[in-house]
Formats: structure tokens, sequence, C-alpha cells
């Protein structure tokens, strides 16, 4: 019984070695495959970082382009701020002139105005007293009975 014994063990022997060399060969399948995927990932990694480092190197100009650009604005920023400034104090001093003139102008009319009417005043008073004359002359004249010289002719 020995014998069977011993020829069991050895054909449970040969059909676990078979079982194990089936396993590891499936083993190394897996294996091969799992490292062709790392190698996969290995290459998009690298192609990702370099597409990084494009888009870096691509950002970093943009934004020097941009630092450029702000520089040179800034100047001409700082000059229209400026003229603003100089056209708002020019505006403010237009105002003030207008305004002096305008005070100016409105005292020589009312001196004017009152010069007139210390000259004109005189004169219509004595045109008034003789128009008043005339009229009075006139009534008198009617009354009295005397005839006009002009119809005499």
């Amino acid at each position: 019984m020995m014998e069977w014994s011993v020829a069991v063990a050895a054909g449970a022997f040969v059909i676990l070695s078979a079982f194990m060399i089936a396993v590891l060969m499936n083993l190394r399948r897996l294996i091969k495959q799992l490292q062709g995927t790392i190698l996969q990932m290995e290459e998009r990694t690298r192609l990702l970082t370099v597409d990084a480092v494009q888009l870096l190197q691509r950002t970093d100009h943009t934004v020097l382009m941009m630092q450029e650009h702000i520089r040179k604005t800034a100047s001409f920023v700082e000059s229209m701020e400026a003229a603003g400034t100089v056209i708002r104090s020019t505006t403010q001093q237009v105002d003030h002139i207008s305004s002096a003139i305008s005070h100016s102008v409105m005292q020589h009319v009312q001196h004017a105005h009152e010069e007139n009417q210390q000259r004109m005043s005189p004169l219509f008073r004595s045109l008034d007293a003789g128009l008043t004359l005339w009229s009075t002359w006139q009534r008198f004249s009617k009354a009295s009975g005397e005839s006009d010289p002009s119809e005499k002719e």
C-alpha cells in the first residue's frame, strides 16, 4: 500500500505542479499586461508633462507680454490723467473768467442805463413841457378864434 501512497502522492505532486505551472503562466501573462499598461501610462504621463511644460511656457510668455503692455500703457494712462486735470483746471478758470466778465458787463450795462436815464430825463421833461405848452397853446388859440397860419394859404 505504500506503493499506492507513493503513486498517489506522485500523482498529486504532478497535478499540483501542473496547476502551479498554469497559475504561474497566467500570472506571467498578467504581469506582462500590467507592464504594457504601466508603459502606456508612463508614455501618457510623459506626453502630459511635455504638454504641461509647453502650456506653462506659453502662459509665462503671455504674462510677460501683458506685463509689458501694462507697463507701456501706464505712462499713457498717467498722461491722460494729467490731461484731464489740466482740462478740469482750464474749465474752472474759464468759468471764473466768464463769471467775472458777465458780472462786469452787467455792471457796465446798469451804469450805462443809469447814465442814459440821467441824460435823457431832462430832455424828456423838456419835451413833455414843450408838448404840454404846445397843446395848451393850440387849445387856447382855437378857443380865441385865431386861425391856423397854415390854413390861410
